[in-house]
């Protein structure tokens, strides 16, 4: 994803110059306004006449526009939550091999927000008849235990504990992996992961082999895994089976996701063997 960095900074600035300016002729309306109503300021100021009444014109309005906006059930706004983690990195990598066994890993860098943080949460979800299978940790070192929680929904939540506990301001990084048999390709040919944290940067790979013959993938930015409209989308070529795709500072509570298309004649003949084998092979979909 390439990143218009003058168009950002530019977008950024002009955001803090018109915030600065709305806090500044709000205050200064408020203020005129209590004091002119006292009667302390008004020998003071009534000889300044038009310009003074568009400053408190300009302060009202703003005052209105800003409190009608918050009303409007036309915009989205979350409540306050205190984050308990910043993301400083998290890398997925989606990688299958000839054989059709496909692996998924996430790497994981986080930043305590707080102190006596013993582990961390996240979730995944499978589809297919066989039972889901929790992820294993490949840095034993940072993780003691990976541990299914009982939580209702669609997903699987796992908590990922450490062997120590963290103080404020400490780092720990950390990977996950999950393998499974998908040789039928009864996969849907995508991955995803919610943003539930501040995050500074997400990188999400893509690796297949050579012989499925896919050339290009979609990369989507979306409310949520069930939403029908991406906020945005785009295509990136596909190069040696592999592509990848690099978010500074995502949106929280958005999703991100990645997919493409399986060929048919591939499809036709993981079809073939599954039936000559008679398996039945669980999927691992998103994150």
């Amino acid at each position: 994803m390439k990143i218009d960095w003058k168009d950002l900074i530019t977008r950024a600035f002009i955001g803090q110059l018109i915030g600065m300016f709305i806090r500044f002729a709000f205050g200064a309306s408020s203020i005129l306004i209590i004091w002119m109503v006292s009667g302390r300021l008004w020998p003071a100021v009534k000889d300044l006449g038009i310009p003074l009444g568009i400053l408190v014109a300009s302060g009202g309005s703003i005052l209105i526009n800003y409190t009608l906006d918050r009303k409007s059930h036309f915009r989205c706004r979350y409540e306050k939550v205190n984050f308990k983690f910043e993301m400083l990195e998290k890398e997925i990598t989606y990688e299958r091999n000839n054989r059709g066994t496909l692996s998924y890993r996430r790497r994981y860098k986080v930043k305590a927000l707080a102190s006596d943080l013993e582990g961390f949460m996240d979730k995944f979800l499978w589809t297919g008849a066989s039972q889901a299978q929790l992820p294993r940790s490949v840095n034993n070192e940072a993780v003691r235990d990976v541990r299914k929680l009982d939580r209702t929904g669609i997903w699987v939540y796992f908590s990922v504990d450490f062997h120590r506990t963290l103080k404020k301001g400490e780092v720990i990084e950390f990977e996950l992996l999950q393998v499974v048999d998908d040789s039928d390709m009864r996969s849907r040919p995508f991955f995803s992961t919610s943003i539930d944290e501040p995050t500074r940067r997400l990188v999400m790979n893509l690796n297949l082999p050579d012989s499925l013959e896919i050339n290009q993938c979609h990369q989507e930015v979306t409310r949520g895994i069930e939403s029908f409209f991406p906020f945005h989308s785009e295509t990136q070529t596909v190069r040696n089976g592999s592509c990848r795709w690099v978010i500074n500072r995502p949106r929280l509570y958005h999703h991100y996701r990645t997919h493409w298309t399986w060929p048919e004649t591939a499809l036709r003949k993981a079809a073939k063997r599954a039936a000559s084998s008679g398996e039945t092979n669980g999927v691992l979909n998103a994150d």
